[in-house]
């Protein structure tokens, strides 16, 4: 139905229109109580539907902000684990290869230490023998005085000038035997104390 047709039932088309927005105005008054309740659902039902949908999208958020949390948690342990992994790695590497040499520094000390126990061992001071003349002496002592002449006292006096001779040059050469056996102890010890000062090097880097 068209507009003319509508105003086309009184011969003046702007009564007609006139009559027509008095009845529309005069029905929207009376349905003015169904159309707020009708406006009031609608607005109540948006604001619901809005309401759910916020909360959604808030829940939403909030599942996503703990996702990317343990997203980066996870990447920094991985990352960290990493780095520790790294550090293991070179310790170990370290270690091996300063612990690949102990070996060969134990049986160094090991042999230096032996020889050095040797030679001490063979550098012990020992006391010059007695000398010959004191079992002379008791000898003498026990000769009867009446038959004691000169010449035993003389033979004496050239036993005790021979050992005492004899004895002194003994502990001469045992003394030089000594002090060569300390001497040749010097490179020994001289690589104890290098290995030594090795392997604290080694431990303290």
């Amino acid at each position: 139905m068209s507009i003319t047709t509508l105003l086309a039932f009184t011969p003046w088309p702007a009564v007609s229109a006139s009559i027509l927005f008095i009845l529309l105005v005069t029905a929207l008054y009376l349905a003015r109580g169904t159309a707020h309740q009708a406006i009031s659902a609608t607005a109540n039902a948006l604001a619901k539907g809005l309401r759910l949908a916020s909360h959604s999208v808030a829940h939403a958020e909030q599942r996503l902000a703990a996702r990317n949390r343990e997203v980066l948690l996870a990447a920094g342990r991985e990352a960290k684990e990493r780095i520790v992994e790294r550090e293991f790695t070179r310790v170990g590497d370290t270690v091996r290869k300063d612990l690949a040499g102990y070996p060969e520094l134990h049986r160094r000390l090991s042999e230096a230490i032996i020889r050095m126990e040797e030679q001490q061992a063979k550098a012990v001071e020992v006391p010059p023998d007695v000398p010959g003349w004191a079992q002379a002496v008791k000898v003498v002592a026990n000769i009867d005085a009446r038959n004691a002449g000169a010449d035993i006292l003389s033979d004496i006096h050239k036993s005790m000038v021979k050992s005492h001779s004899e004895a002194m040059g003994a502990y001469r050469k045992s003394s030089g035997e000594r002090h060569s056996l300390l001497r040749r102890m010097m490179p020994d010890w001289r690589l104890v104390t290098e290995t030594l000062g090795h392997v604290a090097k080694s431990v303290e880097s």
